[in-house]
């Protein structure tokens, strides 16, 4: 494997686990609740790396918007009509 393409690899799995980790904290803490420092303990990276591959907690926020889907309300069936 050429050097590029482990670098490649690590920010990748970099990149994913700060989504990850970011996409959770927000659904159990909400927004205002999560700090970049938490994003970074949860995905045991530095909070610089996680600025550095994720960006702002805000575009963190609206990337896991995009890749988690919110869950649906249950309906009753006689709501529905």
């Amino acid at each position: 494997m050429t050097r590029h393409t482990v670098q490649g690899d690590r920010a990748y799995r970099s990149r994913d686990a700060i989504l990850t980790a970011a996409a959770e904290l927000f659904a159990e803490r909400g927004f205002d609740q999560v700090t970049i420092r938490d994003i970074a303990t949860r995905a045991n990276l530095s909070p610089a790396m996680v600025m550095k591959c994720g960006g702002s907690k805000k575009q963190l926020f609206y990337r896991t918007a995009r890749i988690t889907p919110p869950p649906l309300p249950a309906v009753p069936d006689s709501e529905l009509g």
